[in-house]
């Protein structure tokens, strides 16, 4: 994973920034996908390199666009849906 974060470092990470707000609970209908290219995951804190895949988020709320690893978008997903089957 091109963020250098442990798997339990990144989840727990990801966690308080969706408590925070910062990043959406929601997942949105629409996920775009490229190479990187240069934009900071909102993740995990670090640049997308070229030859990574980058994820591109429009979030609703805010009117911005997120940008994450493909693994940092992979871990995200999963911790929104964990969120939900709890009942958050």
């Amino acid at each position: 994973m091109q963020s250098q974060l442990r798997d339990t470092d990144l989840q727990l990470r990801i966690t308080r920034l969706i408590g925070s707000g910062t990043l959406p609970r929601w997942m949105p209908a629409r996920i775009g996908a490229d190479h990187g290219d240069g934009n900071v995951c909102v993740a995990c804190d670090r640049q997308i390199a070229k030859d990574d895949i980058e994820y591109e988020i429009h979030d609703d709320r805010s009117g911005r666009q997120l940008n994450f690893h493909l693994d940092c978008c992979a871990v995200w997903q999963a911790c929104t849906r964990a969120a939900h089957e709890q009942g958050s």
